[in-house]
């Protein structure tokens, strides 16, 4: 696997691929994770770490042209593991781990997939690094769709990021393989929570928890969800906002600037393992997300814990979540604090709709079913490699 990123971080990329890895090992097949040079060892994925580069840290989040040499580092490294490990398959995320897979294959001769998390040009344009008619975005546009076009397979999230290849870059049907992200059902259980760890993080015993975890980011919907807070408050006093993740600094200012820090826990960087505990102080999970770009790996891990969810109404949360979601219809914080006011109105439906969207996660959403799907995508493009993996 060719992570383009720091490993292991505690966020959504690197949970992925860390539990694609777990999930392909438990099913026989050997795995070797390739990355950037930060992140944090793990005793059960073997990780190889290109050489450092001066002035980046695991904090960097997104992509960025700035990335370029972090890419040839990776590039190198890549090339040094495939050549001593002689992989059966390369696995390529995000469109530079796409790019870097298609060069080695081309070298070393051996075949790849492409797992694609969004569209590149797109999310860097939702970001604010440049503009849809800048020349910097078509360039980017051009790039997309070469590595789009070189690559044998190509594994999306969505149907939304399915049609957005074929009708966007021409991409034929047959070479696009749909695996949705996952949950491990084990270790995000529904469970009674944690007395102790709800006084230190200062929640009243009955107070109503709406909870978020992920990365507190405008693209995320940071904004939009602490300008909806302010809104409930205002007729639901007896709630509290949990907000687990990073970076906290400009949230914690807005939240202040909003006079709502007394009904805000901000946890700060939250470790993956603590996450289900955390998530079990919480009564309504919310999933302010605007962008359908990219995927929304939060929504998994809130199913696993049984948790109603209120999300963005767009086609990859409804995907997901099908019926058992709260949607809100659009972006504004005032829509959102609507969607979360209908969500406490109906309070006596949240136990029913737990029940279900965990259900989806016990039978079709979990790491397991998605590593059956990878394993037969690998057998795709290596059958001779990949026909005996165990079902």
């Amino acid at each position: 696997m060719i992570a383009p990123g720091p490993f292991f971080v505690d966020r959504g990329f690197g949970v992925a691929v860390y539990e694609q890895s777990r999930a392909l090992i438990r099913r026989g097949i050997q795995m070797e994770v390739v990355c950037y040079s930060s992140g944090r060892d793990l005793p059960d994925v073997r990780i190889h770490r290109a050489a450092r580069f001066p002035g980046y840290g695991a904090s960097k989040i997104g992509p960025s042209l700035a990335r370029l040499p972090l890419w040839v580092l990776l590039l190198i490294k890549t090339i040094l593991v495939a050549r001593r490990t002689r992989p059966a398959l390369l696995h390529g995320h995000l469109h530079e781990g796409g790019l870097i897979a298609g060069i080695v294959s081309r070298l070393l001769a051996i075949p790849w997939v492409f797992d694609l998390q969004g569209s590149l040009s797109l999310e860097m344009a939702e970001k604010g690094s440049f503009q849809t008619s800048s020349l910097p975005f078509k360039a980017i546009s051009f790039l997309e769709r070469r590595i789009n076009r070189l690559a044998p397979l190509i594994l999306v999230k969505s149907r939304m990021m399915e049609r957005d290849l074929t009708d966007r870059f021409g991409i034929d049907a047959n070479r696009i393989s749909r695996v949705m992200d996952g949950a491990d059902p084990a270790m995000f259980s529904p469970r009674q929570p944690d007395p102790e760890l709800r006084h230190r993080l200062n929640l009243d015993d009955d107070a109503t928890v709406i909870g978020y975890i992920g990365l507190l980011t405008e693209q995320q919907g940071i904004d939009r969800l602490l300008r909806a807070a302010a809104i409930v408050l205002q007729t639901h006093p007896q709630c509290h906002f949990l907000i687990m993740g990073y970076p906290d600094e400009e949230p914690r200012v807005l939240a202040n600037e909003l006079r709502i820090m007394s009904r805000i826990t901000f946890t700060g960087r939250l470790d993956y393992a603590l996450a289900p505990d955390h998530l079990a102080l919480v009564d309504l999970a919310v999933a302010p997300k605007l962008s359908e770009t990219e995927g929304n790996a939060k929504l998994y891990n809130y199913m696993s814990m049984a948790l109603p969810v209120v999300s963005i109404d767009n086609e990859g949360n409804r995907e997901v979540l099908g019926a058992d979601g709260y949607y809100v219809q659009n972006e504004s914080p005032l829509a959102f604090a609507e969607g979360i006011l209908e969500a406490l109105h109906a309070r006596h439906e949240w136990d029913a709709r737990g029940r279900r969207l965990r259900s989806r996660i016990e039978d079709q959403l979990n790491w397991d079913a998605v590593a059956a799907k990878l394993a037969g995508a690998y057998e795709r493009v290596a059958p001779e490699s990949f026909a005996i993996a165990p079902d």
